[in-house]
């Protein structure tokens, strides 16, 4: 609810004690990702979609976030990869009511952003 009312710092301490509780679900970990994104600390965004990622490699929307963690931090080409493995996997898969749908044109611009930072 936090989240959804642009309350980062509540929301990642809410999702700090999930995360303690529940360290193997990687929705908290994703919806933390968002929220320090947000806050505008891609640092440790990147870090909680990390964690997402390894408790769940199939979860598309970690990766979506991932990726976009990781171009506001220049590391373009692991934008890339993580944007890529997005694309592998089925955003269907996904149970949970409560992401934010990401628009497609908003990910193909990522991609197209990516791609030209990486033949500079």
């Amino acid at each position: 609810m936090y989240l959804s009312m642009d309350k980062y710092p509540e929301a990642i301490k809410i999702y700090d004690g999930i995360n303690e509780a529940n360290p193997k679900w990687s929705c908290p970990w994703r919806h933390k990702g968002e929220a320090h994104y947000k806050a505008g600390d891609y640092a440790a965004s990147a870090r909680a979609l990390e964690s997402s990622i390894e408790t769940n490699p199939e979860h598309y929307d970690a990766y979506v976030w991932y990726a976009k963690a990781l171009y506001k931090l220049s590391r373009f080409a692991e934008a890339k990869t993580a944007l890529d493995t997005a694309m592998e996997l089925d955003p269907e898969e996904e149970d949970s009511h409560f992401d934010e749908e990401l628009p497609e044109d908003e990910i193909e611009q990522l991609y197209q952003d990516i791609l030209k930072q990486l033949k500079k």
